[in-house]
């Protein structure tokens, strides 16, 4: 959670913003292809 004063002190307001990281498992996995490229 961080607090953001400065934007909203103005007005007499203080705003809030939240993030949530969150873990996730590939569902379809013959979705996904690996292409291996040569360097020079």
């Amino acid at each position: 959670m961080k607090r953001l004063v400065e934007r909203f002190a103005d007005r007499g307001f203080v705003g809030y913003t939240v993030s949530e990281r969150v873990d996730a498992k590939l569902m379809l996995p013959e979705a996904v292809k690996c292409i291996k490229l040569e360097s020079k």
